[in-house]
């Protein structure tokens, strides 16, 4: 008896793990998609030198801070569908993914102006020269794909937030075919293509989330979709709506926005000790990715399950759904620090080819800092679920107030011991390290509060 009721209140329950998973496995797997094209598009790029490593690593996080303003405001969207869902107000979800597109369309111009200002940080961080101008290569072909990005996210969002997440689990493996082989065409000139290096990266990228917002596109329109959320009504600016869009996500968004500065600063400031500390820290980040990433796809899981069960106002079933994201979430974490401390040498040779000799003072830092970075993985695992929850909660200005401090903080400290007290990048990484686990902690304590339940995004 003491079974069964078990199995109905963390497995098959509407908050349950069967529910959580139902909705995020389709988005974990995208989200996998996501790593594998980053890990591929890394791993390509280190087969040319150790400066493209690094290069590729911080040209993909600058562009993504030039854009996360905006994709912070439109991957609201998911919420503010769910709840809407949850309460039985379809027509709402097709114009709450409206008022997206048109902050998409609005934000181009200004991502675009953002993104070319960029070198300046790149040369003030103290990086090479040569280093710089691959930086800024990279860059300056992402952003025009900036708001391709917007589009896809908000699509994606809307159809996270109705529960349809294998259409983007689609998208994103469509997107993956593309661009894998589309990359190692245009970074090595392959089939008659001339040999691009880290442009031919960045092209291949658009390709592949240009083919991934087509199937949106395509799904989104089909005849039965159109009169569920009665689609074709859906394209006017609904104010009330834009208003909620604004009001809940600009806070995180902004949020976004500032903890990928303090982050991309703290990266630019460790990749200042020189070349071989950047392609290090590189290699630890990507082995960080394919930890947390699939973690990130089960967050918004529970953004949208969370968000579901508030809309229809079960409390106990939002409760419920949290815990089986941190149930699920902390296992994940548990298998992958077991192996980045079992087969750490394996793992950084993965991105060390053998016939560069350059790369070889690079090899056993990268043990170190993949050893360490195991540390915080499961309270990294357990951030991103509760942050999840309290985001679907419409909690977010508490959210940003609290990150964006932290992260601030790292940041500064970060600059202060690299810059004037020239402390060693063990050390520095092992500030990084604890900064993950108090965030983690104080999101915990936050979430035991119970406050994130007074929030109502529907009327």
């Amino acid at each position: 008896m003491k079974m069964d009721r078990f199995i109905d209140e963390f497995y098959r329950g509407p908050g349950g793990i069967k529910a959580l998973l139902t909705i995020a496995t389709p988005v974990m797997i995208s989200y996998g998609t996501e790593t594998v094209m980053m890990f591929t598009d890394r791993l390509f790029l280190s087969r040319l030198g150790r400066e493209h490593l690094s290069a590729g690593m911080s040209g993909s996080m600058t562009t993504f801070l030039c854009m996360s303003l905006f994709l912070g405001i439109v991957s609201y969207v998911n919420a503010l569908v769910a709840q809407h869902y949850g309460a039985g107000k379809k027509a709402y979800c097709s114009k709450a993914l409206t008022q997206g597109l048109i902050i998409s369309l609005l934000s181009y111009p200004i991502m675009i102006f953002v993104a070319f200002q960029a070198k300046w940080l790149f040369v003030k961080s103290g990086h090479a020269p040569d280093v710089v101008e691959l930086e800024y290569a990279y860059l300056s072909v992402l952003i025009y794909g900036s708001l391709i990005s917007c589009f896809r996210t908000a699509f994606s969002s809307f159809f996270a937030g109705i529960g349809r997440t294998r259409i983007v689990m689609i998208a994103n493996f469509l997107a993956m075919l593309l661009n894998i082989p589309f990359n190692y065409v245009f970074i090595f000139g392959k089939l008659g293509f001339p040999a691009m290096g880290i442009r031919g990266a960045a092209y291949g990228t658009l390709i592949g989330i240009f083919g991934g917002l087509l199937l949106l596109l395509f799904a989104y329109f089909q005849e039965s979709n159109r009169r569920e959320f009665q689609i074709d009504e859906s394209f006017v600016i609904h104010q009330d709506l834009l208003r909620k869009l604004v009001r809940y996500g600009f806070p995180s968004a902004v949020e976004l926005t500032l903890n990928i500065s303090a982050f991309t600063i703290f990266l630019l400031l460790f990749q200042s000790y020189g070349k071989s500390v950047a392609a290090a820290v590189t290699i630890a980040f990507n082995w960080d990715l394919v930890s947390v990433i699939p973690i990130l796809g089960l967050g918004i899981g529970s953004t949208a399950l969370v968000g579901q069960r508030l809309g229809a106002r079960d409390i106990p079933s939002a409760k419920q759904a949290c815990l089986s994201g941190v149930i699920i979430a902390f296992s994940w974490a548990m298998m992958m620090s077991t192996i980045f401390l079992s087969a750490t040498e394996y793992l950084v040779r993965v991105f060390i080819p053998s016939d560069i000799a350059e790369f070889a003072d690079v090899r056993p830092l990268g043990i170190i800092l993949l050893r360490l970075t195991s540390l915080y993985l499961i309270f990294d695992a357990c951030l991103v679920i509760i942050g999840g929850a309290l985001r679907g909660a419409g909690d977010t200005v508490w959210i940003m107030w609290m990150s964006v401090a932290q992260h601030w903080l790292m940041m500064m400290g970060q600059y202060y011991l690299i810059k004037i007290r020239h402390i060693s990048p063990t050390n520095s990484w092992l500030l990084f390290v604890g900064f993950v686990i108090v965030l983690s902690i104080t999101f915990m304590l936050r979430y035991r509060s119970g406050r994130w339940q007074q929030f109502n995004l529907v009327e």
